[in-house]
């Protein structure tokens, strides 16, 4: 992986980061049942990913760089989500921000409350989904990795033998 491909996949994981924000909020007022709501909030995650580590196999043929690609592209898809949650918080507000004081600035709980939901919300949202990425990252970052090479030598050999 280059620093120019790593730096676009840290920026295409910040942008489905701030996409996500909005998709999870649309998907979750769909109604839907568990069984294609977990499928419709989970799966979205693996198209950026799939395709990143795609692309980074064929383009480094190593497993080690499929890999930090993989990881990179999803952890900064979780901060970048989380310090949005935070950024809307803060600056744009909601329906039970009024009662939290989050963001009426003037507030003389501001402060207080502002500390509270951050650690509560999105630092604790960053740590509990961190390990997330970093072993799902891994473990398709591999995957695809193998795919791409057993897909790769399989098609080599096939066209040995014509």
């Amino acid at each position: 992986m280059t620093k120019k491909r790593g730096i676009i996949y840290l920026i295409i994981g910040v942008i489905f980061g701030i996409f996500d924000f909005y998709y999870q909020t649309y998907v979750q007022e769909l109604g839907l049942s568990t069984l294609p709501l977990t499928v419709l909030c989970f799966g979205i995650w693996l198209v950026p990913l799939l395709k990143i580590a795609w692309y980074e196999s064929k383009q480094s043929q190593s497993r080690r760089k499929t890999v930090v690609a993989s990881i990179l592209t999803w952890s900064s898809s979780i901060v970048s989500c989380y310090l949005f949650l935070a950024i809307n918080l803060m600056f744009i507000g909601r329906e039970s921000s009024i009662y939290l004081h989050i963001s009426n600035h003037s507030s003389p709980y501001f402060w207080s409350n502002w500390i509270s939901v951050f650690y509560n919300q999105v630092l604790i949202g960053i740590i509990e989904w961190l390990p997330f990425a970093l072993v799902g990252g891994f473990v398709i970052g591999r995957f695809v990795y193998f795919l791409v090479t057993h897909l790769s030598k399989k098609t080599t050999n096939s066209d040995s033998m014509s």
